[in-house]
């Protein structure tokens, strides 16, 4: 199993033009950093356990009270172009980081907002979610490369 960064590497690969350098957005992980994440890995997981089973089970903000039928539910949107964000981002002085994340949290809060007497009883003080952190070490050279999903998820109070 893998994700589309693996993709992306293999078929890099495939090319016969393999170069890591036009991989998007992995950097070597420091010998340093590569310990203490190492050591650091058990109490992560033993901490997310801890907050997994100690954590109050709000009813479930999609169905509230409804029993889970397995019927799934999808949406599409149309397109956005990047270009028309980066020039309005550009035009306020934020990253589009900041932008999404901004849209984001106004998103949740509006959400919790109209349905906090139905659902919630009251806004949350905090949204619990985990947050994927790539353990995924750029390859040297072809040989290198495993389609692998090696990642962790943190767990994170917003």
């Amino acid at each position: 199993m893998s994700d589309g960064l693996g993709f992306s590497t293999f078929f890099l690969c495939l090319s016969g033009e393999f170069d890591p350098k036009t991989l998007p957005g992995v950097k070597p992980l420091g010998l340093i950093k590569d310990i203490i994440i190492t050591i650091l890995s058990p109490f992560l997981a033993l901490r997310a356990s801890i907050e997994l089973l100690t954590t109050f089970r709000a009813p479930n903000s999609i169905s509230g009270d409804k029993a889970m039928t397995g019927i799934k539910r999808g949406a599409f949107t149309e397109d956005l172009n990047f270009d028309d964000l980066k020039t309005f981002c550009k035009s306020k002085e934020v990253t589009i980081n900041d932008y999404w994340c901004a849209l984001l949290s106004n998103s949740l809060y509006q959400y919790f907002e109209n349905h906090k007497n139905e659902k919630f009883g009251g806004i949350p003080s905090y949204v619990s979610m985990a947050m994927p952190y790539s353990l995924r070490q750029p390859p040297k050279d072809k040989k290198d490369v495993k389609l692998v999903n090696d990642f962790i998820a943190v767990p994170i109070q917003i």
